[in-house]
């Protein structure tokens, strides 16, 4: 289960999910924060699973979300994207999801241990200005 929003003063969108994930539910959520990103402009999502549980994802799962997650190239392109993972297990998950994903994405992503973190991170591309040659590169790396 997952909430997603578009966050006008940050400029950001949010998505904020619960409980047991599977890859089907992953895909569903990449799908429509595209669209949301689509429709706001917004190059710059938080995604926080601080409150789910990604441990139910098979490996092979992993990797058809990392291959997945290049439908947000488009709309992200320069951007940024933070993941919130704290639970051990869910964090090292992330890193392998980061390991497959990060050749292939046309945005910056890094997975961070709490939300503020990750909304620092966000928030610090906002004040670079993206022609400027700021820190906002294609590609990723994890914190």
């Amino acid at each position: 289960m997952y909430t997603l929003s578009h966050l006008p003063a940050q400029d950001l969108v949010e998505v904020v999910t619960r409980g047991d994930l599977d890859a089907d539910a992953f895909f569903e959520m990449i799908g429509k924060t595209r669209d949301l990103c689509a429709q706001t402009d917004a190059t710059r999502v938080l995604v926080d699973h601080s409150r789910a549980s990604v441990g139910g994802v098979p490996h092979e799962g992993i990797r058809a979300v990392a291959d997945y997650c290049t439908l947000l190239n488009r709309v992200l392109a320069g951007g940024r994207l933070a993941v919130v993972l704290i639970a051990d297990l869910d964090y090292g998950l992330g890193r392998v999801w980061l390991s497959y994903a990060e050749e292939m994405l046309a945005y910056e992503s890094r997975l961070f241990r709490n939300r503020r973190e990750a909304e620092l991170w966000l928030l610090a591309s906002r004040a670079k200005d993206p022609g400027d040659g700021g820190d906002t590169v294609p590609g990723g790396g994890s914190s």
